[in-house]
């Protein structure tokens, strides 16, 4: 998939709102027909690892690369002892599910110098502040790095921001990427037409699937005002006509779901909108279904992972208020209504 890279475009406007100057690099969307060999049989799609080094400017403090997913960590690492060789004085650090999960592995193959632990916006800042001589690295919560002994170390875990709304997390620097681009491609997590974009309206998800990165994690949302601000927002100022909803568990509280349709209902904003990343069937009612669908609501994801009960008991560990017949009625309920799922 081509999507906006919302993980770092979190992170810039944070940081650009505490003081400090960003440039943000989409490696596969500023550059996406690009195709070079990479390994035998592998191909690398975007720019290449000097593209990416002729951009960062020498006057850099800090680069952050993002590893959202495990297949991709071989590159990162590649990517970072690349410019470890060709910036030998800038620190690199490392965030996203796959380094949280695996801190010192991901450390000692790439050689980078720290490793950010879930949610970066605070830790980056005072990671800034440790750059700047103004905090020993032990006192930055949520990284990880080898020290001068050659020893891991982990920090103390960083709490969980608990107010996501513009207010305290600025919504992502859509304006540094190369917006449209993904809209030109069509190339979204969910099927898509017209101008689009992605959205996070809450983190966490507090079921137990194995295979999550958000797993057991606690739940926390943003205000139905404050999403439907930024859809309006985007609506105006990009012409955006559809949103891809990338939460874990978007529909979890049933009493905001139907507050945020309500008020794209009230802004009359006549937009489609979606679930790509799924929706819980346990918690999903046919009033909400319906609101959802009168809002603009295209299409659910349902992702019962596995087709064996024992295998979603056992090894994926859904939860107890999963079931298949709850599954298929959700899915009938949709289907009634005109929802595709």
């Amino acid at each position: 998939h081509l999507v906006p890279p919302l993980g770092v475009a979190y992170l810039a406007p944070y940081a650009l709102s505490k003081g400090h100057a960003v440039d943000l690099i989409d490696s596969v969307g500023m550059n996406h027909r690009k195709v070079t060999p990479y390994r035998e049989k592998i191909f690398l799609r975007g720019m290449t690892f000097e593209d990416n080094r002729d951009r960062i400017d020498k006057k850099t403090q800090l680069i952050g690369i993002s590893n959202l997913f495990s297949f991709a960590s071989t590159v990162v690492t590649d990517l970072v002892l690349y410019l470890k060789e060709k910036h030998p004085n800038i620190p690199i650090v490392l965030g996203g599910p796959h380094p949280t999960g695996l801190p010192e592995t991901s450390l000692r193959d790439s050689g980078a110098d720290f490793v950010v632990m879930g949610e970066g916006e605070y830790t980056l800042i005072d990671l800034f502040s440790h750059i700047n001589g103004e905090k020993k690295c032990e006192e930055v919560d949520g990284i990880a790095f080898i020290n001068e002994k050659d020893e891991f170390i982990k920090t103390k875990a960083r709490k969980r921001i608990d107010e996501l709304n513009g207010d305290n997390i600025p919504w992502p620097a859509r304006h540094l990427l190369p917006h449209e681009e993904y809209i030109n491609e069509q190339e979204s997590h969910g099927a898509v037409s017209g101008r689009w974009t992605t959205m996070l309206s809450s983190r966490g998800c507090p079921y137990g699937c194995t295979f999550c990165a958000s797993r057991k994690t606690k739940f926390i949302t943003r205000t139905s005002m404050d999403v439907v601000d930024e859809m309006e927002h985007c609506v105006k100022t990009l012409g955006i006509q559809e949103f891809h909803f990338e939460d874990d568990n978007m529909t979890l509280s049933r009493k905001r779901m139907i507050e945020i349709c309500d008020e794209i209902l009230k802004r009359q904003l006549n937009i489609k909108w979606q679930t790509p990343n799924g929706i819980r069937a346990s918690v999903t009612t046919p009033a909400m279904l319906q609101k959802m669908k009168d809002s603009g609501c295209t299409h659910i994801t349902l992702a019962p992972e596995s087709g064996s009960l024992r295998v979603i008991k056992e090894i994926v560990q859904k939860g107890n208020d999963f079931g298949f017949d709850q599954l298929l009625e959700v899915g009938r309920m949709a289907h009634k209504i005109g929802l595709k799922v």
